[in-house]
């Protein structure tokens, strides 16, 4: 009951860990690949939430099918974890453009 409307869990700190949805389809810390840019380790940042679903279905069709559907969309996912570099490198020379490739983790909806 708590946080029902919850879209975004965010917590950028080395002991931070995703709120799984289920023990299945989880990405082990020790999986999670090393900065494709710097080499570092990265550590879990922020999560979306599956609530996000329901808000995308309200808001407004900004597809050119005017006619379609939001609850027809093809989105579903049980939680969704994004890895970052923990050495913040998108600030160095490995990225002098600011952006650094993340490591994104999609546990599917259960069945």
């Amino acid at each position: 009951d708590k946080s029902k409307a919850q879209c975004l869990r965010y917590c950028f700190s080395p002991t931070a860990r995703p709120l799984w949805l289920m023990s299945q389809h989880q990405q082990a810390v020790e999986d999670v690949p090393k900065c494709s840019s710097c080499g570092s380790a990265r550590h879990f940042e922020f999560q979306v939430m599956p609530q996000l679903l329901f808000y995308l279905q309200q808001a407004p069709s900004t597809h050119e099918d005017t006619d379609a559907d939001p609850t027809e969309l093809d989105l579903d996912w049980g939680t969704v974890a994004v890895y970052s570099c923990a050495s913040n490198c998108s600030a160095g020379q490995e990225a002098p453009d600011g952006y650094v490739e993340e490591h994104v983790w999609v546990q599917p909806h259960p069945k």
